[in-house]
């Protein structure tokens, strides 16, 4: 019983600060933010700009995703989809999904969606687990090339610069970490890892597939899941396909936040956007917040002001590509109009006839 009030509790918490957190933090920002200057910002901006973004930061990756997500399915598990299938359904993921932390609502989304093709929820939730690996680690290595690069170009308090060394350190280290266990895989230690590996996957799995089925955790657990779903993800063919697409999105993405910077009158390096929509990517996928909230704001202010770029700038940036985003979510809701129309139409017909 106090188990379950704990948890309850606990799942309380979560609730609140999810609601609490994107009320402080705006609060925070505009408290500072020069809103005459906001507005100018947006008076000013060149609008024919935002096409590069919307076709380059938003486009770009829905299309790209989708064949990631196709070539991950079919390479690892044997799923085979149309590529029109799942660009659908990721579009119409966006708008269902977006206002869940942590975008765990498009994944549940595709997850169902793609079950109905084949291979059963779980493999759909290994497939979709693995593709999040592949795109935390093609992330952090692209993070800590292009901090390389840009680290000359970073203005702030020698306190926070060593805070950013001493990140790019641990990233660093849990990459040469992750070579050592690769090369010692076949012996004692290596294999300890690979163990452990294999059972935290494991249980997110299960815990996954306990909550879309609704099946009892125990009657899950009776598989082989650590040979039917975990050995697959280290196709190292197919991670590295992952790992090259997924830089490709960020790098793209990265050419899109350019352009719009642009746009708003705003010159700064290609690599610096590339740096700061990666970072951005983990920060967004933290589930403190409802569609981003309040931690794209602060995100996006914090980081660009590391280069130089001025409150109201950043802010205007933030928004403008956040209407990019809504534009994708609002056509990912238009497709679902039409696939429902076509669905009850098609039931109609089966029915007078």
């Amino acid at each position: 019983m106090s188990d379950l009030r704990a948890n309850a509790s606990f799942k309380t918490a979560k609730h609140i600060i999810r609601f609490v957190l994107p009320i402080i933090l705006l609060t925070v920002i505009f408290r500072r933010v020069d809103l005459g200057k906001l507005a100018g910002n947006f008076r000013e901006v060149n609008f024919i700009y935002l096409i590069g973004v919307v076709v380059l930061a938003v486009f770009s990756q829905l299309l790209i995703g989708s064949l990631r997500w196709k070539i991950i399915l079919k390479g690892l598990y044997g799923i085979g989809v149309p590529y029109l299938s799942l660009l659908k359904y990721m579009w119409i993921g966006l708008f269902v999904g977006y206002f869940v932390p942590g975008g765990v609502g498009i994944d549940i989304y595709r997850t169902y969606k793609v079950a109905k093709h084949g291979g059963g929820y779980d493999r759909n939730i290994a497939a979709i687990i693995g593709e999040k690996i592949y795109a935390a680690i093609a992330s952090l290595l692209l993070l800590l090339v292009c901090y390389l690069i840009i680290r000359s170009r970073i203005n702030a308090e020698p306190g926070i610069i060593r805070i950013i060394w001493v990140c790019f350190m641990a990233g660093s280290t849990a990459v040469l970490l992750g070579v050592a266990a690769l090369i010692t895989i076949g012996r004692g230690r290596g294999r300890a890892l690979l163990s452990f590996v294999y059972r935290r996957l494991e249980s997110a799995i299960i815990k996954i597939m306990s909550k879309i089925s609704g099946r009892d955790r125990k009657s899950i657990e009776e598989k082989d899941y650590a040979s039917t779903l975990i050995k697959p993800l280290f196709n190292w063919k197919i991670v590295l396909m992952a790992v090259s697409m997924t830089v490709i999105m960020r790098i793209l993405t990265g050419i899109g936040i350019n352009i719009l910077y642009r746009a708003l009158d705003v010159q700064l390096p290609v690599i610096v956007n590339i740096f700061v929509n990666t970072l951005l990517f983990y920060i967004f996928i933290l589930p403190v917040s409802f569609g981003t909230l309040g931690v794209r704001e602060g995100g996006n202010i914090l980081l660009y002001g590391l280069f130089g770029v001025d409150v109201e700038s950043a802010l205007a940036a933030s928004y403008l590509s956040l209407a990019c985003v809504l534009l994708a979510i609002s056509i990912g809701g238009i497709i679902l109009l039409a696939d429902n129309a076509a669905s009850g139409k098609s039931k109609l017909d089966r029915g007078s006839s």
